[in-house]
């Protein structure tokens, strides 16, 4: 099953400041992971028990066209005519301007992938929280989200598609990507079929969720096992696996204003683990909020208890406490830099806590509008204090005095109104 839309009429939204980038919006995770082969390679994350992975498009026949593509001209934001030069050898119809941005005719537009064992309602689902979250964050890059469900068959079948589709793009040889995808390794393709066949035969939460890459393919990549929710099993709300959408979402929104191919400049212009999970969590709890308050949601499974943004975050909130006065004692939020931390799972709970306190005293667009236009530039450290008025170690003391002495009450009283 493939469903394809384009987006129409995009508005920007993120300050092009000198030599960092433009963003364009249109304004109107059972486990999660951003693993990136050629940037960074993330642990998954940990929802806890009830913790994870527009216009609604009905899902189109192979080979039909459900939609009229318009080419909006798209501006990406470079730093560089080197980096200028870099990606316009990547897709077809990019150009250089002396002002060091690329632009292409290529239209821009998020595509869904399912194996043919996967229910049409779960790729819908996908494809309305992508439009959802593209409406609300912007898009950036062509998206490519593939659905993995439980029968191997199907999952090789959806591999072999996905290494035509490559080969066909230039982007990859099909025998070297069958070799690789459709192998054992994890986050091959093939693995998150047999994740999800493992969750629906045990009864147990092993779903994967991640953005795979690919910067120099010039997409944000996807993939995900049998999403539970969404699948109505083990009793979990659909609008968790929405919430994942939207977290994995965000790593690509992360992605998109750092144009450089280099692997570790792009690791650094990423910044420390707690602060790359911590504001995907938040922002997709938030946003998932949202959506439930505007009556916008995607038609889901409720499953067996509610999805509100208050729990999710208590929840969290507990979690993580417990980590504090346990394994992790002594530690701070901005201790945890890498995904090799034993307290790395700190990064998803306690790093979303960490940007809520960073929101609440500045606004929930901060991120979008303030943040990361400048990242590529000024680099994460000077940004961060740029955009929210104090160097990292400034806030990290005030952010675990506010988390070690508030009560529940008092933490809940920071987060944003849906």
């Amino acid at each position: 099953m493939r469903v394809r839309t384009a987006f129409i009429g995009l508005t920007v939204v993120a300050s092009v400041l000198a030599g960092t980038g433009c963003a364009e919006s249109s304004n109107s995770e059972s486990a999660m992971t951003d693993t990136s082969a050629e940037e960074i390679v993330e642990a998954p994350a940990s929802d806890g028990p009830p913790v994870d992975e527009a216009e609604i498009d009905e899902p189109a026949a192979e080979g039909s066209a459900d939609s009229v593509i318009q080419e909006p001209e798209t501006e990406l934001p470079l730093s560089s005519m080197d980096d200028c030069e870099e990606w316009a050898a990547l897709l077809d119809g990019r150009t250089c301007s002396y002002d060091g941005t690329a632009s292409t005719s290529e239209p821009l537009v998020t595509e869904v992938f399912a194996a043919s064992d996967v229910d049409p309602s779960i790729a819908a689902a996908i494809k309305d929280s992508l439009d959802l979250a593209t409406d609300a964050w912007g898009l950036y890059w062509p998206v490519e989200y593939w659905v993995l469900g439980i029968d191997p068959d199907a999952g090789v079948a959806l591999v072999s598609e996905f290494c035509e589709r490559r080969d066909s793009r230039g982007d990859w040889d099909y025998d070297e990507c069958m070799e690789s995808e459709a192998g054992d390794e994890r986050h091959s393709l093939i693995w998150y079929q047999q994740m999800g066949a493992k969750e629906a035969a045990e009864g147990e939460k092993y779903g994967e969720a991640a953005r795979l890459g690919k910067a120099d393919w010039g997409i944000h990549f996807f993939a995900t096992s049998l999403p539970s929710g969404l699948a109505g099993m083990m009793g979990e709300p659909g609008a968790q696996n929405v919430k994942g959408v939207l977290h994995e979402y965000w790593h690509g929104v992360q992605h998109s204003f750092i144009t450089t191919l280099d692997r570790d400049l792009r690791r650094e212009l990423m910044g420390p683990v707690w602060f790359v999970e911590g504001s995907a969590e938040f922002m997709a709890q938030y946003a998932t909020a949202q959506f439930i308050e505007q009556g916008t949601m995607p038609d889901v499974p409720d499953g067996d208890y509610a999805f509100t943004f208050e729990n999710q975050m208590l929840n969290r909130a507990r979690h993580d406490a417990e980590e504090l006065a346990g394994r992790c004692a002594g530690r701070t939020l901005a201790s945890v830099v890498d995904y090799s931390d034993e307290c790395s799972d700190m990064s998803y709970g306690l790093g979303a806590w960490g940007v809520a306190y960073l929101v609440s005293q500045t606004s929930p667009d901060v991120l979008l509008t303030e943040f990361h236009p400048v990242v590529q530039s000024l680099g994460f450290e000077e940004a961060f204090a740029q955009a929210f008025g104090k160097s990292i170690n400034e806030f990290d003391a005030e952010f675990m005095e506010f988390f070690t002495t508030t009560s529940e009450s008092e933490k809940l009283a920071i987060l944003p109104a849906p």
